[in-house]
């Protein structure tokens, strides 16, 4: 039983040790997120392997308080679990990049390999924090009378510090400091108060000299062993962890691209001098065969506006209203992307919600949020293309890109439940890339017909006076191989998504646990 300033520093442990699990918990969802997204099957693993691992250190926390109920046992309980997780940071940049090359260089599986970055960053650490509640109630335990009110206010301390753990990180730390920061301020915090308590029940003057010195030691190493870059990627100028993802900016003197999560996707790109890529971002101006007049136009995932500036220099009346859900973004755009185009509206918001707020009505919808791993599954249901038919004008169209890295099932599920609400989709597959466009049309236009009106679009571009011959003919390359490879989408099955059942992780990241056909 401890008695007065021991049970205060107790219960301070106690509360700092919730703090940390949750705070733990919310980073290492960034942490994850940098290589293998933040689908359902990541968070998935990360609160299942916690959640097991707490339990483990209940187990044995209440095995190890029975036998030997001292607090210098318990205090080294909470010293281990800080310097554990102040390695989190350091094993991550050793073992999740394993990780990201396998997922590029085998069939890969997500659910797996983020499943074992957890089980190996995160179970240790956790096992000896859950160890920390029953050693403390049996420290803290008067008699048996009492031992509800002991257990009940211990619980209360965890919980407390739990909820601070979710907010703060959330609201305050990973915003300022970042994730590898806040990992470790927990680590600190754990270690400060471990050494405090220890320095106080440890028997031989020579061992808390020598026990200060270590924990000296491992802060100075925790605060400054904390690398400057976590890129692997060259010619990097620019890089910074948003409240969405990791952003780098990567240029290579001739070509800027804007990559995500350890450069697995290119969000945006600009080439210099030029206003046309050739890649899939010039393939969504082939909307406007669909249609007879591109005057206003909606781009749902704008990132740094690629898709923007190529609508804008060909056709240099539109109006386009650029939807981006993170700020900084936007600021990226704008700072390196020369994202100033006056005719540019762009607004920071979730897609589907400005879809479901909005007055406006647009000729061409552009939807860009398909992103290999990170799907938002709300914004490819039925029920969310049927709001994007709400605001479409009459013969308007709506094209998507599907980003699959060959998972073209996922291209077909897209199609079908375009299907349920447009009576006519398209599909063209960009070459040389992971890339699938689909153009979605209330206008009933056979395939022969298309290809005629792409073709006499490519003839008609009103392109800006800026633009360079070079630039008209890679967007006429474009449209002419667009004619080529259109093709009229069938469908082939009834499965589709719905608000209530899109399971698109399960369809893109993990196919070896679940059979092909478990979505009805």
């Amino acid at each position: 039983m401890m008695r007065g300033g021991g049970k205060i520093m107790l219960y301070i442990t106690v509360f700092i040790c919730g703090l940390s699990t949750m705070g733990v918990e919310l980073s290492a969802s960034r942490l994850l997120a940098l290589f293998f997204g933040t689908s359902l099957y990541v968070w998935t693993n990360i609160i299942g392997i916690i959640m097991v691992s707490l339990s483990v250190g209940y187990f044995i926390g209440v095995k190890i308080a029975d036998k030997h109920p001292r607090p210098v046992l318990f205090y080294t309980f909470t010293l281990i679990a800080g310097l554990l997780i102040g390695l989190i940071p350091f094993l991550s940049s050793l073992i999740l990049p394993l990780a990201t090359e396998a997922l590029s260089t085998l069939s890969y599986n997500d659910f797996l390999l983020s499943f074992i970055g957890s089980l190996l960053l995160f179970a240790f650490p956790t096992i000896f924090l859950g160890a920390v509640i029953p050693f403390a109630v049996r420290l803290n335990s008067e008699n048996v009378d009492k031992m509800g009110k002991t257990s009940g206010n211990i619980y209360a301390l965890s919980t407390a510090g739990s909820i601070l753990g979710v907010y703060l990180p959330a609201l305050a730390l990973i915003p300022t400091l970042g994730t590898r920061l806040t990992i470790n301020s927990f680590s600190i915090l754990l270690i400060t108060v471990s050494s405090i308590s220890l320095l106080f029940t440890l028997p031989k003057n020579i061992l808390k000299g020598l026990f200060s010195m270590f924990i000296i030691s491992f802060v100075f190493l925790s605060i400054y062993s904390i690398p400057k870059s976590i890129s692997s990627e060259k010619n990097v100028v620019y890089e910074k962890e948003s409240p969405y993802c990791y952003l780098q900016v990567q240029n290579t003197g001739e070509v800027k691209y804007l990559l995500a999560n350890q450069g697995r996707g290119a969000w945006s790109k600009a080439v210099k001098g030029r206003f046309f890529t050739g890649k899939y971002w010039d393939y969504f101006l082939v909307a406007t065969a669909f249609t007879n007049q591109t005057k206003d136009v909606l781009i749902l995932g704008l990132a740094a506006g690629t898709t923007a500036k190529s609508y804008a220099a060909a056709f240099p009346n539109v109006s386009i209203d650029g939807i981006e859900i993170d700020p900084l973004v936007m600021e990226i755009g704008k700072k390196y992307f020369n994202m100033t185009t006056p005719n540019l509206n762009p607004i920071v918001a979730d897609g589907r919600l400005f879809v479901k707020t909005t007055r406006n009505r647009y000729d061409i919808i552009v939807v860009d949020v398909y992103r290999d791993l990170t799907i938002p599954y709300h914004m490819v249901t039925v029920e969310f293309f049927r709001e994007t038919r709400r605001i479409l004008n009459h013969g308007g169209v709506l094209s998507v890109n599907v980003a699959t890295n060959f998972r073209t099932r996922i291209v077909e599920l897209v199609g079908n439940t375009l299907l349920q609400v447009y009576p006519k989709v398209y599909t063209v597959e960009i070459p040389n890339s992971f890339n699938h466009i689909l153009f979605a049309t209330r206008n009933n236009l056979r395939l022969s017909d298309l290809k005629t009106q792409i073709l006499h679009q490519r003839d008609t571009i009103p392109f800006s006076s800026f633009c360079l011959k070079d630039d008209e003919l890679t967007l006429k390359t474009v449209f002419t191989e667009a004619a080529m490879i259109i093709e009229e989408f069938q469908q082939t099955n009834n499965v589709f998504f719905t608000d209530d059942l899109a399971p698109v992780e399960q369809i893109i990241g993990v196919n070896a646990f679940f059979p092909k056909n478990s979505l009805r």
